[in-house]
């Protein structure tokens, strides 16, 4: 009750207002805290007065180092085999499959001033649509939904575009994760440059910076 009449006199608050005010000493601990954790990256902090983010770093590890050709051989064969015969989780997979890319094969949002060019250009990619994959002549929907099965039970795939690369189809080109390969560091360092190396199909520079995935089609 003192303290009240003391805030009163003070003019702090009027009769019948609460007062909300938070320790001075909050924002200083708060700082104590978190600035060391920030400095050494522990966590995700985004400050956004100070304008400061995490600190990004590169990988340096191989992917055999991240995970060991054994236990990824394990994870693959554990996957492809609920594939094969668990029919819940083919009905998973199916139902992930609809919901992430849908039952059309893709849509084109174009705004050109021309609209008669729009027309023209939502036509050939609906008929480009029906016939997109290089390999099956396949629809585009149903490689969608290929390249989402892959990545979840593969882990990874490799998707290139015909630009000129065999027979400027303008179609797309999809390997499936047994289809990365690794070759010679001999053959790796010719075509990459010096210091090149490759880790289970994935080819870094002497940085450690990715540049390339080898593939191989039979």
């Amino acid at each position: 009750m003192a303290r009240r009449k003391t805030m009163l006199k003070s003019g702090l608050v009027e009769d019948g207002e609460i007062a909300h005010k938070k320790p001075s000493r909050t924002k200083k601990t708060a700082s104590r805290i978190l600035v060391p954790y920030k400095a050494r990256g522990k966590y995700r902090i985004v400050d956004v007065d100070a304008h400061t983010i995490e600190p990004s770093s590169a990988e340096y590890r191989t992917e055999d180092q991240i995970l060991d050709p054994s236990r990824r051989a394990r994870l693959l064969d554990l996957c492809r085999n609920l594939t094969r015969n668990s029919s819940l989780f083919q009905t998973l997979l199916g139902q992930i499959s609809t919901n992430v890319v849908g039952t059309y094969g893709g849509k084109v949002s174009l705004s050109l001033p021309n609209e008669q060019s729009n027309d023209v250009l939502k036509k050939a990619f609906r008929k480009w649509t029906r016939n997109s994959d290089f390999y099956t002549s396949d629809t585009l929907n149903h490689f969608l939904k290929r390249v989402l099965r892959e990545f979840i039970i593969g882990g990874d795939c490799v998707v290139l575009f015909d630009d000129g690369l065999v027979e400027d189809s303008g179609k797309l080109m999809f390997f499936e994760s047994n289809e990365i390969v690794s070759v010679n560091p001999d053959v790796v360092e010719q075509h990459y440059g010096k210091g090149a190396w490759c880790s289970q199909g994935k080819v870094y520079s002497a940085h450690g910076r990715w540049i390339g995935t080898i593939v191989s089609k039979s």
